[in-house]
């Protein structure tokens, strides 16, 4: 089913402390699978080292909807 507006993706690196966006795609899909999928294609091609890394899907008023990995959601709202 499809967001009425499209989602936000941003790439985290976990690595240093608190999160940082290392990127961003911005009107990316309004299909949260989609939306999952892409993230997890984007932090495949960073080069971060894993489980340093993460990516959220925030909705078009910049609402956490989804974070990944899920044991650091707490992380990832920052």
């Amino acid at each position: 089913m499809a967001n009425d507006r499209p989602f936000t993706i941003e790439i985290l690196d976990l690595g240093r402390g608190e999160p940082v966006v290392v990127d961003r795609v911005t009107r990316a899909t309004a299909y949260m699978e989609e939306a999952k999928r892409i993230g997890r294609h984007l932090l495949s091609l960073t080069g971060i080292e894993s489980g340093c890394g993460g990516y959220r899907v925030l909705s078009a008023s910049s609402d956490l909807v989804y974070a990944w990995p899920a044991d650091d959601a707490q992380a990832l709202n920052q």
